[in-house]
């Protein structure tokens, strides 16, 4: 079972999941002769991991794998915050350069220092396709030599280039005339991509579950505009009956949250 959710902002649901739910299911399955497996990958991604940039691939991934497995295969935790835009891994050539052809000259040279052009890249069907490929952060031999603090500050640096990256790309993008499936991975989130992989080529609509959190009192933010179409998504392509509401500030909010989670 594929559990999708923003990282942060979940932190203490995930933890309850892991401490409190799972293990529960995981007795009552094996007490009938069954295995349950739940990937949780904001919680077992670290950084070593995340060094050559294919953590959405990874993620992704899993996500096909999901989709073979006995209901329920995946679980939905939907806040008021959108979360992580990842930077394309891939970038096909063509329209790496059509993005860059709509910025300025100082955004380019960052765009250059951290997309290097892959001319063996092959496509689907075994074509050669040039592609940019995003570069990864720190070796890995490299990694193994530095210590823990300087670890920190290099992700500390790459989170701030990486804000920049993304923001370039979005602008190159917005100023470009690509299809609205080129666009769209320039702005999802990776909870929005993970739910858009599952949706491919029809699902089975009983097999995933979304429990949405609220706030009593609802603020506007920079993520909320984003969040309202998400889970417009969600609820295009899902069974409603399988949609749960709660609000932060009940007092029984965890509670509640652990029994809905176990009644999936």
């Amino acid at each position: 079972m594929f559990l999708s959710s923003t990282f942060s902002d979940f932190k203490l649901e995930r933890e309850l999941l892991q401490t409190r739910v799972f293990p529960e299911i995981q007795q009552y399955c094996e007490n009938n002769g069954a295995v349950f497996q739940p990937i949780d990958l904001r919680w077992g991604i670290d950084q070593e991991a995340q060094l050559d940039q294919r953590t959405m691939e990874i993620c992704l991934n899993e996500v096909k794998t999901c989709k073979s497995y006995p209901y329920p295969n995946f679980i939905i935790l939907s806040g008021n915050r959108y979360g992580w835009i990842p930077l394309p891994l891939k970038i096909e050539k063509k329209e790496f350069e059509a993005i860059v052809s709509n910025i300025q000259e100082d955004d380019k040279n960052l765009l250059h220092q951290w997309y290097f052009l892959d001319e063996n890249q092959l496509d689907t069907s075994g074509k050669m396709l040039p592609t940019y490929r995003l570069k990864e952060i720190v070796g890995a031999e490299e990694w193994k030599k530095i210590n823990s603090e300087t670890k920190q500050k290099i992700f500390d640096s790459w989170y701030e280039t990486e804000n920049k990256i993304r923001q370039i790309l979005q602008t190159g993008v917005a100023r470009s005339c690509l299809s609205k499936k080129d666009t769209e991975k320039y702005f999802m989130s990776a909870t929005h991509q993970e739910v858009a992989e599952y949706a491919k080529n029809g699902i089975n609509k009983e097999h995933i579950f979304v429990f949405y959190r609220d706030e009593q009192q609802k603020t506007k933010n920079g993520d909320t505009k984003n969040v309202e179409n998400f889970r417009c998504f969600i609820e295009e392509v899902l069974n409603p009956d399988n949609i749960y509401h709660e609000t932060i500030e009940d007092k029984e909010y965890l509670n509640n949250f652990c029994k809905k989670c176990w009644l999936f």
